[in-house]
């Protein structure tokens, strides 16, 4: 089994400034002694160790400047820096939950509207009729699969099981088809 690369911590002796502000060398050299832990965690969240590159010296610049700010030093740098960090991360994560919410959002109005040309009227109002009767994750699944993305993709995503997000999905649809009296082996 290969080692994963990492990407490393550029050094530095002096402050700087950066697109994000000044920042000072304690706090540079304290990201940097937190890089290992850091590159995981956003390795294992986000999929992404040059975006927790990035975070990490955004928290540099946020905590120097609130280090400069202050009458006083911060007790514990590293601890401090590591929760700034941390709530950069988590923010990222939603912000980036949100737009993939509004793609499979799109993904079914797009859908939608597809139905919406002279077709076989029936099949139009059923289908309208199956997606008003999705829950919320359910009808998230189901604009991220209209707008191309595979199970496999939401998967890594989603952090799940594609098999488990695909089986649920599966009988979220068996259930709606229950409840429109339709034939389960069309739900599938």
């Amino acid at each position: 089994m290969s080692k994963q690369a990492t990407v490393k911590w550029p050094p530095l002796d002096t402050a700087y400034t950066d697109e994000f502000g000044n920042i000072d060398s304690e706090v540079y050299r304290a990201a940097g002694d937190l890089w290992p832990e850091a590159e995981a965690y956003a390795l294992k969240l986000l999929h992404d160790p040059a975006a927790g590159l990035r975070l990490l010296l955004r928290a540099a610049a946020a905590v120097s400047k609130v280090n400069a700010q202050s009458g006083h030093r911060i007790d514990n740098l590293g601890a401090y820096l590591f929760q700034t960090y941390r709530r950069l991360v988590l923010a990222q994560i939603e912000k980036e939950n949100v737009r993939r919410l509004r793609e499979a959002e799109k993904g079914t109005e797009m859908y939608v509207h597809y139905l919406a040309a002279p077709r076989d009227m029936e099949h139009r109002l059923l289908v309208e009729e199956v997606i008003g009767k999705m829950d919320k994750w359910t009808g998230m699944i189901f604009g991220l699969l209209i707008i191309g993305h595979t199970f496999e993709e939401i998967g890594r995503q989603m952090e799940l099981n594609p098999n488990t997000i695909r089986l649920r999905f599966r009988r979220q649809c068996r259930k709606i088809a229950g409840q429109l009296g339709g034939d389960l082996k069309t739900a599938d």
